[in-house]
């Protein structure tokens, strides 16, 4: 039992350590450690005093880590930093629930006879975090991001099972801490073994499997082209037809110069047709001379451009159809008459989705910078050469479930997966860098290049070992090219069976619980009685 000041600091030091494992400052280690100190403090408190420690820890945490939401607010919603800083407080106490719900389980699950917690309650802790709606989906074995021999079980059971095997290593040092203070045990350290043992196999696993993936044998390659024009937060806040022409300009001329590579594909990154496309335009022949809009002059410029370019392009724009606006990425391809089209399917909360504005759709105009688009319905597959690229927009990659399905859907072992992407509005934060880190996981779940393209950074390109294999400069216009190769690879347990495994386990042990802590009642019933 410690003092209440005592475990604060235990709980604000678990905060510390949980935001210096994320990027800036990125001291990964940290993710195997960061819960003991809260573990040790919520040990027999009640069930109030266990909520409140861990949604001060998830405070400190969440603070110190998302603290780009603010300057976001003030950016793209045109908040005044008097207004911005109660939102992200807000923001703040809503995220960090999540550090409190999962202490009240976790007391409960440490509560038990047998010492299966330091099992059920790693589980617990990946259930509450993917199942607590936040607008980051952000999971704590995103931290390895780039450590690629550490993360390659992610085929196996994905991101949560990682998360799972580190918050393990918390539980067993909580174990060994009080089997060593109640000098209950005469091997403390034992369950510190355990988990030596678990991250020693996961490490020659990964090692071993790296090196198979490596030396699988390529089909071919495809060459891709990614720009990246470096839009400013000014040129989208304030962005009139002359700004808007401009950007566009410099986003032709950027791919042009960088033609001389010959690429098989070039890629625009979301947002990049800095218009709302509406194909009603090219059904409409103009009299020669006749005034266009913005939006009709680049709608039908872009369609020149990639004819002049004479290779597959795929660009990200919104789009007009029946009346809604949609966030997509079109393609276009030389060897095929229309074009297709990717609808973002995970909208993001205020930016891109508005409750109620279906029924109210003047809503948009009484919340600055909130805008009120239509979600996809359908997955999509763009072919080049042969092989099949699979389409996802920005935040469609923060979710595992739904891009394993969306490349399952490509029914082709070679499948590739092309993310487009806009991080403006964070400007100069840690932001770019942990969005990267968030959508990176993908690569190995799926054994599949993940291309990535922003308009302003980070634009990269990880191999199906999650590799990082080129990436650009934030706040840079640029150009990226690279070969990927396409490779075959069947699909991963994670592809086939999802979160299942893990579920299924933590539903087998919490039932173990819940009938230890039934039958333990029932004594106690029985006692009072005699």
């Amino acid at each position: 039992m410690h003092s209440r000041r005592i475990q604060f600091a235990l709980a604000t030091l678990t905060g510390i350590l949980y935001w210096l494992a994320l990027p800036m400052p990125g001291i990964w280690p940290f993710s195997f450690v960061f819960a003991a100190p809260l573990l040790i403090a919520i040990e027999g408190q009640s069930a109030k005093e266990r909520f409140l420690l861990g949604w001060w820890s998830g405070a400190i945490g969440i603070g110190g880590s998302h603290y780009f939401i603010a300057e976001t607010l003030t950016l793209l919603a045109k908040l005044p930093w008097v207004a911005a800083i109660p939102v992200f407080l807000l923001y703040t106490a809503w995220v960090s629930l999540e550090m409190g719900v999962f202490c009240l389980g976790a007391g409960w699950l440490r509560n038990s006879k047998r010492k299966l917690w330091i099992v059920s309650v790693p589980l617990w802790f990946t259930l509450v975090e993917r199942l607590h709606p936040v607008v980051f989906r952000s999971l704590t074995s995103n931290t390895l991001w780039d450590i690629p021999i550490l993360v390659q079980s992610l085929e196996l059971w994905g991101s949560s099972g990682l998360t799972a095997c580190l918050i393990f290593v918390s539980c067993c040092m909580a174990h060994t801490w009080s089997e060593y203070r109640d000098g209950n045990h005469p091997r403390p350290w034992q369950s510190m073994m355990v988990a030596a043992i678990l991250w020693i196999a996961l490490i020659a696993y990964g090692y071993i499997r790296m090196q198979a993936i490596d030396e699988t044998e390529a089909d071919e390659t495809i060459r891709v082209l990614l720009v990246q024009p470096n839009v400013t937060v000014d040129e989208k806040r304030y962005s009139n037809g002359n700004v808007r022409l401009d950007v566009y300009k410099r986003t032709r001329s950027l791919t042009r110069a960088a033609m001389e590579s010959k690429p098989d594909l070039v890629v625009w990154p979301e947002g990049a047709l800095p218009i709302t496309y509406d194909a009603s335009f090219l059904q409409t022949p103009r009299p020669e001379g006749a005034k266009r809009s913005i939006r009709e002059q680049l709608t039908r410029d872009i369609h020149q451009f990639a004819e002049t370019l004479n290779t597959s392009f795929v660009f990200g724009s919104l789009r007009l159809e029946d009346g809604k606006k949609r966030n997509a990425a079109l393609y276009v391809n030389p060897d095929r008459a229309e074009t297709q089209y990717y609808d973002k399917h995970q909208l993001v909360l205020l930016a891109e989705r508005l409750p109620f504005a279906d029924i109210f759709p003047s809503l948009t105009t009484y919340i600055p910078g909130a805008a009120h688009h239509q979600p996809g319905d359908a997955l999509t597959v763009f072919w080049v050469k042969g092989t099949p690229w699979v389409p996802s927009m920005c935040s469609d990659a923060l979710f595992p479930r739904f891009t394993s399905r969306s490349l399952v859907h490509a029914q082709d072992p070679r499948a590739v997966l092309l993310n487009l992407t806009n991080d403006v509005w964070f400007g100069d934060t840690a932001e770019p860098t942990t969005h990267l880190m968030m959508q990176s996981p993908r690569a190995v779940e799926n054994r599949s290049w993940l291309i990535r393209s922003t308009n302003s950074g980070i634009t990269a390109i990880f191999d199906p070992n999650g590799v990082l294999r080129a990436k650009t400069t934030a706040f840079e216009a640029t150009t990226l090219t690279f070969d990927i190769p396409i490779v075959a690879h069947p699909l991963t347990p994670y592809q086939r069976f999802g979160d299942w495994p893990a579920l299924g386990l933590a539903m087998l042990l919490f039932l173990l619980r819940w009938r230890e802590s039934r039958h333990h009642r029932q004594e106690v019933a029985d006692t009072v009685e005699n």
